[in-house]
């Protein structure tokens, strides 16, 4: 992608219809909330990230859910000579940069913030038919400058989110930075779990609080072909991988860590 409005704009064409991207820049921050809705297979995903100590916030009321999203207008139709399926894109809602100035909301006026210690709240605000079953949670790569690391409010997160009825939680560690750890070269070879590098105290404590850890240190492992240039982000398989362990997992399957057998790293 060519910069950040770019895979804004491509990756919700490619998600078009079922997805709203709420995302905007301000003040040398960019915003992105995300909401995929698939009312025929009753699929509904949340991204609402928060970069560091930046407030998430948000132009759509979570209550109002799915009524601002647009899906039941967009339904997919038959075109052309009827053997061909397309979807309607002419009444889509992309909320990005280029549609900012003809969106029917106001700019200024954001009904959610999002912060740790108000996760289970705000997932409240949502309907009942539509609130979410599970929430997955990681920290990133924002090494200090993160609230989740501070005790106390891991604890009001903790205490706010079990305060949600059939919620299951599942916090994941953060995918390892290539060049960071001069343990990753001396993991390459590693077999088991417990020859990886230890996690970090906010990680270990809330994999312990949550229902579920999945646990990101085998990426340790992978070697340096499988980075992009920025040595943060993979190549292909590896998020594929990653996407099926976890949907493995949300769906009730379980998970131990010991992934990248395709790698021969296990």
């Amino acid at each position: 992608f060519d910069g950040w409005a770019d895979q804004v704009r491509k990756t919700t064409e490619m998600l078009s219809p079922f997805e709203l991207c709420d995302c905007w820049p301000y003040r040398q921050h960019e915003f992105e909330a995300r909401y995929f809705y698939d009312d025929e297979y009753d699929n509904f995903v949340h991204f609402a990230p928060r970069f560091g100590d930046i407030v998430s916030q948000g132009h759509y009321a979570p209550e109002d859910f799915p009524h601002f999203h647009g899906i039941h207008h967009n339904r997919m139709k038959k075109k052309g000579n009827g053997n061909t399926t397309m979807y309607d894109r002419s009444k889509t809602i992309n909320f990005t940069t280029t549609s900012l100035n003809s969106a029917s909301i106001d700019f200024w006026k954001k009904p959610w913030t999002l912060e740790w210690r108000n996760l289970g709240s705000y997932i409240m605000r949502f309907q009942p038919e539509y609130r979410p079953t599970h929430i997955i949670i990681n920290s990133g790569l924002w090494d200090t400058d993160h609230a989740i690391r501070d005790p106390e409010e891991q604890d009001a997160m903790i205490q706010n989110l079990r305060s949600v009825p059939n919620l299951t939680t599942i916090y994941r560690t953060t995918t390892a930075i290539k060049p960071k750890q001069q343990i990753r070269q001396k993991s390459a070879t590693a077999t088991s779990m417990e020859e990886l590098p230890t996690l970090l105290p906010h990680d270990e404590r809330l994999c312990r609080e949550f229902d579920h850890c999945f646990d990101m240190r085998w990426t340790t492992r992978i070697p340096r072909q499988y980075y992009r240039d920025d040595l943060l982000h993979f190549l292909e398989p590896i998020y594929r991988w990653i996407n099926e362990d976890l949907l493995t997992l949300v769906t009730g399957g379980t998970f131990d860590g010991s992934a990248a057998s395709p790698l021969g790293m296990s």
